[in-house]
């Protein structure tokens, strides 16, 4: 861990917070697993061996934005655990075409989005 300074959009220090490096590869592995779990859980079925999974940190404001969109589908679902933990899904199941988007938010604030596809044939 090793302290990093914290500044407003207009350049104020805020202060210090701590922060730690982690692997890309094991990033990408661990929210990878979390979204299998997932989407297990919310609809009995698994995600397809093939698949090919992205997963990038995003902005709050961008989960919101995200979500507008995908909100129109007929198979968004959310899901709200405390206030540590919500997440918000949206899949095709159809296994020739399968697609799922999954936002995993921590404490309002942390998000995380991984992106789940078939491969192209």
């Amino acid at each position: 861990m090793k302290p990093m300074p914290v500044h407003t959009d207009g350049g104020n220090y805020l202060g210090d917070v701590y922060q730690i490096t982690v692997s890309r590869e094991r990033v990408h592995k661990i929210f990878s697993r979390i979204a299998k779990a997932l989407y297990s859980w919310k609809t009995q079925d698994k995600i397809p061996l093939n698949c090919d999974f992205s997963v990038e940190h995003v902005s709050r404001k961008q989960v919101e934005e995200d979500k507008r969109d995908f909100m129109e589908t007929g198979n968004y679902t959310g899901h709200k655990c405390r206030s540590e933990f919500s997440l918000i899904m949206s899949y095709n199941p159809n296994k020739n075409n399968f697609s799922a988007l999954f936002w995993l938010i921590f404490y309002e604030q942390v998000c995380w989005f991984v992106g789940v596809r078939a491969p192209s044939i």
